[in-house]
């Protein structure tokens, strides 16, 4: 994506209307580094949602799945799925409405026009996020219970 085409070819082939009146006014590197624009903000606002959706499912996924007598973890993992699953459909979507849109030159696409504005502030996102913390966490914690009860 950040180096190829696949941003373009993706989009010539989703708005090949569109494309084509570009390819006859824009050189084929500005239409390259706008379709990247274009799809890289998508993404990057759907993968910021998505994990927010996430964040959002894991507060109350105990509650429901107890109250059904279900597995907290398997509930997750089921809505997790379902919800990435329509992840990339949704980027495709939003980038071919913006790239039919957009104003489009030789210096990219100017997403300001069309609304699109980056996002102010960074989010940082743990790759894994175990409450109960690692298995060496939980075996020092049960370690230091042992030896803690053997002084009484």
């Amino acid at each position: 994506m950040l180096t190829t085409g696949a941003a373009r070819q993706a989009l010539a082939k989703r708005c090949p209307q569109r494309y084509a009146e570009l390819s006859a006014t824009v050189g084929p590197e500005a239409l390259d580094d706008a379709a990247r624009q274009i799809v890289l903000f998508h993404l990057d606002a759907g993968w910021a949602d998505h994990l927010a959706a996430l964040a959002g499912i894991r507060e109350g996924i105990h509650l429901r799945a107890l109250g059904r007598g279900l597995n907290p973890l398997s509930e997750f993992h089921r809505e997790a799925v379902t919800l990435f699953s329509s992840l990339l459909g949704d980027v495709e979507e939003r980038s071919a409405q913006t790239f039919r849109t957009a104003p489009i030159t030789d210096a990219g696409a100017d997403l300001g026009a069309v609304g699109l504005k980056r996002p102010t502030a960074t989010w940082t996102y743990l790759v894994q996020d175990n409450p109960f913390g690692t298995d060496i966490d939980r075996a020092l914690r049960r370690v230091g219970r042992l030896l803690g009860g053997s002084r009484r």
